[in-house]
């Protein structure tokens, strides 16, 4: 289909003219966009991300309607110049090879495997495998996933983060790669070995062991509760000497606020302390009460972090 085709086709559709197999064409093609701008526009901003996404999601509330409302025409419009200017109507057309699942802002996603693997996404996150993924089990992970996989000894399981690669045969293990260039990998069971394309060593992991890759190089293999990394599949917020820049970071991901820091030195301040099912002012609270610092809400989503006293402990 060419370019006038496609938006010829958007028209009809607008005017409430087109054949029932041509409506079902757009409406898909509403359904897949949807879905992917979520997550795959990370230059937009927040706010025109989410007017994006409130105009499709006005034409898709709208299109059962059987008498045309202005709100519906002036959304469709809105929705093709977008996905005609971002160059998107040729992917949303062609049939897809692979499978993604994403998790959205302060959303957490189980996602279950062909070949009976369970995957929990963290907040901001997504895993892409292709649709022979029985024949050859591989997936791609952006941000953070806990993993449970069903034991193949004849077919590995590989997740690839960048750089690095993550091999297991059947066990249970965290990867958390939300930066690109850095890859944390911890395993709660069974064995695991990571390796990289920059670096010819690899980490052989087992129980309760740890490793960070930074920059596609394995640093030393470190000794500790595996489980603590992925305490977050059970709604903690487990902070160990994190600093307070980037406990903002995990607030954000968990609860979808901005958090500001008013001065740079106060993003150095470490932070420790466990949360469990706790609303995101009450944890703010408690930390603000230990370091003498200042919560001010400047509205429902952003907050700023401020010294309240020269003097820190």
């Amino acid at each position: 289909m060419k370019q006038e085709e496609f938006i010829a086709l958007f028209e009809k559709y607008a005017e409430n003219c087109c054949s029932r197999k041509e409506k079902k064409a757009v409406e898909s093609i509403l359904g897949q966009f949807q879905e992917k701008n979520r997550n795959l526009f990370p230059d937009l901003s927040r706010e025109r991300k989410k007017r994006l996404i409130s105009t499709i999601e006005v034409s898709i509330q709208t299109k059962k309607t059987k008498s045309l409302i202005p709100i519906k025409k002036f959304a469709l419009a809105a929705v093709l110049a977008v996905i005609i200017g971002l160059g998107l109507w040729v992917s949303l057309l062609t049939p897809s090879k692979s499978i993604t699942h994403y998790s959205g802002n302060a959303e957490k996603k189980e996602v279950q495997l062909q070949d009976g693997s369970k995957v929990t996404l963290n907040s901001n996150s997504r895993i892409t495998y292709f649709k022979t993924f029985r024949e050859k089990r591989e997936v791609i992970l952006e941000g953070e996933a806990f993993f449970k996989v069903a034991r193949n000894p004849d077919k590995p399981f590989t997740i690839t983060t960048g750089t690095v690669k993550t091999t297991v045969l059947g066990t249970s293990f965290n990867i958390n790669a939300y930066e690109h260039n850095l890859v944390k990998v911890s395993v709660n069971t069974g064995k695991v070995k990571v390796e990289s394309d920059k670096s010819s060593e690899m980490a052989m992991l087992s129980k309760d062991q740890r490793v960070l890759f930074k920059d596609g190089y394995p640093e030393a293999i470190h000794k500790g509760i595996s489980e603590d990394l992925s305490a977050w599949t059970k709604n903690i917020i487990l902070l160990d000497n994190t600093s307070l820049a980037e406990t903002a970071k995990i607030l954000k991901n968990w609860y979808g606020i901005k958090i500001d820091i008013d001065e740079k030195t106060l993003e150095n301040l470490t932070i420790s302390g466990k949360f469990q099912n706790e609303n995101p002012q009450d944890i703010l609270r408690s930390i603000a009460l230990v370091k003498k610092l200042k919560i001010d809400t400047i509205n429902q989503n952003q907050i700023l972090i401020r010294r309240k006293t020269k003097i820190l402990n």
